[in-house]
């Protein structure tokens, strides 16, 4: 893979870690009463890292068809299960294992067939 190609999916995924950074702030403004200041701050966080995502997701569309971007979005599903995991101590089941390595195996498709 070429460094122009490397860059580009660097930025995807950098663009895709971002946004699913907001759910984890989403989550935490939960955790505090509504209208309280942990909730502005966490909730602001959110909309401020939603911001920097609009960003980069508007570069990401320059150097990417859009169904390759989007065939790609999924992953934040797969960092969802992993913050819920890592962050939240949610449990993860069998059935969230084989819906990652589902994800994973049409991602890989799909760009594989892009790159032909």
């Amino acid at each position: 893979m070429g460094d122009k190609k490397v860059k580009n999916y660097l930025l995807l995924y950098t663009a895709f870690f971002l946004f699913s950074i907001t759910s984890v702030m989403n989550k935490l403004a939960s955790g505090n009463g509504f209208f309280s200041l942990n909730f502005f701050f966490f909730y602001g966080l959110g909309l401020f890292i939603l911001f920097l995502y609009a960003i980069l997701w508007q570069k990401v569309l320059m150097q990417f068809d859009l169904a390759v971007a989007y065939a790609n979005r999924p992953i934040v599903t797969l960092l969802g299960v992993i913050w819920g995991v890592l962050l939240f101590h949610e449990p993860l089941k069998w059935n969230m294992v084989l819906g990652a390595a589902i994800i994973l195996v049409g991602i890989r498709l799909m760009v594989r067939e892009h790159e032909k």
